[in-house]
């Protein structure tokens, strides 16, 4: 997932949580309807909560869980 400013990318979002862990950051965005969705960045970002931001999705780097927390998918086919 690549950021940039809110009305890019196919999903916006605001940052929750912002998850310093040295050389990256895990930002927890709410995404509205969508859930939220973890992205990973480098270690020193400008984002902080309340951020509002837009993501652009790579079909090849998604991956979808269950309820459980299971891993169901891994990347999507790219479409004919």
């Amino acid at each position: 997932i690549s950021l940039g400013e809110a009305g890019t990318g196919e999903l916006d979002g605001v940052v929750d949580v912002c998850e310093y862990l040295g050389a990256d950051t895990n930002l927890i965005i709410d995404a509205g309807t969508q859930g939220q969705i973890t992205v990973r960045v480098g270690g020193e970002t400008e984002l902080k909560p309340g951020d509002a931001v837009g993501m652009a999705l790579s079909e090849k780097d998604i991956h979808f869980f269950d309820s459980e927390g299971q891993a169901v998918c891994h990347g999507i086919a790219p479409r004919a």
